[in-house]
C-alpha cells in the first residue's frame, strides 16, 4: 500500500511540474516547481518539522548559508520569518533541499556550492547521550538532497559528474554531501558513509556516491527515502537542546563565555 501510494504521488508530482512549466516565465518554472515540492514535503513530514520556501541558515560565528530553495526544519528554535524568504539558526535546520527543472553540469555545481555554504553547527547541548553521540549527529545532520525533474540522460552520466565534481573539491564539508541527487522518476545518485551493498550484492566503499536506475515500481522511492532522513531527525529532538541565548548575545556583542 504504501509503494503504491508514493508511486502515485510521483506520478502527481510529474504531471504538477509539467503544468507549472507552461509559464513563459522561467523563474516562474521553477518556483512553482519549489512550492510543489515544499507542499508535498509538508504533507508528510512529522508535526514537530516543517518545510519552507527558501531561506538563509545563520551560524553562531556570523557565517550565513546562501539562500538555499527548500528548507525543513524543527521546532526547536525562534522563527524569524516576517518576510517571504526566512532566516534561522543552523542549529534548527534539518535538510535542505535543491531543486531544478534540469540538472546538469552547471545546475550540479550550482546545487552542490550552494549546499556547501550551509554553516556547521555549534550551539547545541548533547543531553544524556553516550560518548560519540554527538559526532554522529554532526555527522549526518542536517542532511541535504538535490530534486531535479529531468537532467542527465542516465544515471552512469550523473554519477561522473559527480564524481568529476568531487574530484576537483577535495575540501567540500562531508557532512554537506547530498544523501540523495535525485532525477525524477529516472534514477538516484546515492551517497554512502559507511561501506555496504547494493541489492544485486554489489559492494559500496565508506564515503562514496553509488547510481541505481528506477524503475516503474520504485518511482516514489527517492521521496520516502528524504522524508525518511527528516524523520530520523525526531528521534534525536529529546536530547538536543539549542542554547539561542548565544545567538541573541553575539547579535548584540556580548560575550558568549560571561
Amino acid at each position: 500500500m504504501i509503494s503504491s501510494y508514493l508511486n502515485a504521488l510521483a506520478d502527481k508530482m510529474a504531471a504538477m511540474a509539467e503544468l507549472s512549466g507552461a509559464s513563459s516565465h522561467n523563474p516562474d518554472v521553477g518556483l512553482n516547481r519549489e512550492s510543489l515540492v515544499r507542499d508535498i514535503f509538508n504533507n508528510h513530514l512529522p508535526s514537530r518539522l516543517r518545510a519552507l520556501l527558501g531561506g538563509v541558515a545563520l551560524g553562531l560565528d556570523g557565517s550565513h548559508s546562501q539562500q538555499l530553495d527548500i528548507i525543513i526544519r524543527a521546532d526547536n528554535a525562534p522563527r524569524f520569518e516576517d518576510h517571504d524568504r526566512s532566516f534561522f539558526p543552523v542549529e534548527s535546520l534539518v535538510a535542505a533541499v535543491s531543486v531544478k527543472s534540469k540538472l546538469y553540469k552547471t545546475e550540479l555545481e550550482e546545487s552542490l556550492l550552494n549546499l556547501a555554504s550551509i554553516p556547521q553547527l555549534s550551539a547545541l547541548n548533547f543531553r544524556l547521550l553516550k560518548a560519540g553521540a554527538k559526532e554522529d549527529f554532526l555527522s549526518k545532520h542536517p542532511t541535504t538532497h538535490i530534486y531535479a525533474f529531468s537532467g542527465y540522460a542516465t544515471a552512469d552520466a550523473c554519477l561522473e559528474a559527480v564524481n568529476n565534481f568531487f574530484a576537483s573539491h577535495p575540501q567540500f564539508p562531508r557532512n554537506r554531501i547530498p544523501r540523495e541527487i535525485v532525477v525524477h522518476s529516472k534514477y538516484i545518485i546515492s551517497y554512502s558513509n559507511a561501506p555496504s551493498r547494493t541489492k544485486d550484492g554489489t559492494s559500496i566503499p565508506a564515503n562514496s556516491f553509488w547510481s541505481s536506475t528506477l524503475n516503474m515500481e520504485q518511482r516514489g522511492l527517492p521521496l520516502a527515502r528524504i522524508v525518511n532522513h527528516a524523520y530520523s531527525y525526531v528521534s534525536w529532538m529529546p536530547y538536543l537542546e539549542l542554547d539561542f541565548h548565544k545567538y541573541v548575545n553575539a547579535a548584540y556583542g556580548i560575550p558568549n563565555d560571561v
